[in-house]
């Protein structure tokens, strides 16, 4: 696995080894005080981190160094933690044979994606098992449901004053506005697997991002596929989006969205991540970008959420662009 020939010198691992085993501590520390949107963090750059090490090490010593992660990750966090560690290995032992055959940016990722999605949901159904609950679908379903319905309870008790100025000034009863509130919690339950993959998504770009940053640090770009190792995704992935989009907006002029208006949505949640990072690519290529950067910012403040969908649709057409625009620089066979 650690067969590596492609260093001009020896490079040193230690500051990996390292960053690995702090990166591990923080996964620990944060699944035991429940704040594992940090946690998350830990395990990208775990992944990252340990494919850059098998790629470059000329020993095997990056084994103790997983060994070492997980007995940090038990004895500090528990049992979840290190099971988290665990994908976090596995993660990057895939992270690294995809490196070797030299995939895409967006590859990686997408893999990363599945990996995450797949790993991470396998860990929590066995620890819910093993926490003595019932294992079916339906009651999964409720248990997320319990936890949406507990944050709604929360947030109308805490702020109650707002909702009452809000609905006064909105013109109905603080009841009608309750009820708006709780309808868009209800919708939110739907959303949640939708949600979940987004973010993923994008601790997978994450993860492909701190791997092209150390290779940086160590000066050791050599082992990255392509010098640029850019994210680009396919026409596919925008024409999805697109075509998605406008039936959630057709959809969304019924009272009541049915099953076609979630599945949009949902596929407009997982595909909004590189649609706005398409956005920002585009915003970054204007000669009068930092006016761009001020007008978005703008409109952000003013109409909110619009303006990162129109950033999306203009990510999307920078998408097709630049995938026609490859297109006829590629070589004809």
């Amino acid at each position: 696995m650690n067969s590596n020939t492609i260093n001009p010198r020896k490079i040193s691992t230690l500051p990996l080894a390292i960053t690995q085993v702090l990166a591990a501590l923080i996964l620990a520390i944060s699944a035991r005080f429940g704040f594992l949107h940090i946690g998350v963090l830990g395990v990208a750059v775990i992944t990252a981190v340990l494919a850059l090490q098998i790629r470059i090490s000329r020993s095997y010593w990056y084994i103790f160094v997983c060994a070492l992660c997980l007995c940090v990750c038990f004895m500090v966090g528990g049992v979840y933690s290190m099971a988290l560690c665990l994908c976090a290995i596995i993660t990057g032992i895939v992270f690294f044979v995809m490196i070797k055959k030299k995939q895409t940016k967006i590859s990686v990722s997408l893999a990363m994606l599945v990996l995450y999605t797949a790993l991470f949901v396998g860990v929590f159904v066995i620890i819910y098992a093993l926490a003595g609950f019932e294992l079916s679908v339906s009651a999964i379903t409720q248990y997320f449901s319990d936890i949406v319905d507990s944050v709604y309870e929360i947030a109308v008790e805490n702020l109650e004053p707002v909702i009452e100025q809000v609905a006064k000034s909105e013109g109905v009863t603080v009841e009608e506005y309750k009820q708006l509130i709780a309808a868009a919690f209800d919708y939110l339950k739907v959303m949640l697997p939708a949600y979940f993959v987004a973010v993923m998504a994008v601790l997978g770009y994450i993860t492909a991002c701190i791997f092209k940053f150390f290779t940086r640090i160590l000066e050791c770009e050599i082992v990255l596929p392509d010098p640029r190792w850019e994210t680009l995704p396919t026409s596919v992935c925008a024409w999805v989006y697109i075509v998605s989009y406008t039936i959630y907006i057709f959809t969304s002029f019924s009272s009541k969205i049915g099953v076609f208006g979630i599945a949009a949505n949902s596929i407009v949640a997982i595909f909004t991540p590189i649609m706005l990072l398409m956005g920002a690519k585009w915003i970054a290529s204007k000669k009068n970008h930092g006016v761009m950067v001020a007008l978005f910012v703008a409109a952000f403040i003013f109409i909110g959420p619009l303006s990162l969908t129109l950033l999306c649709l203009f990510g999307a057409h920078e998408t097709l662009r630049r995938r026609a625009l490859l297109k006829k620089t590629e070589p004809k066979t």
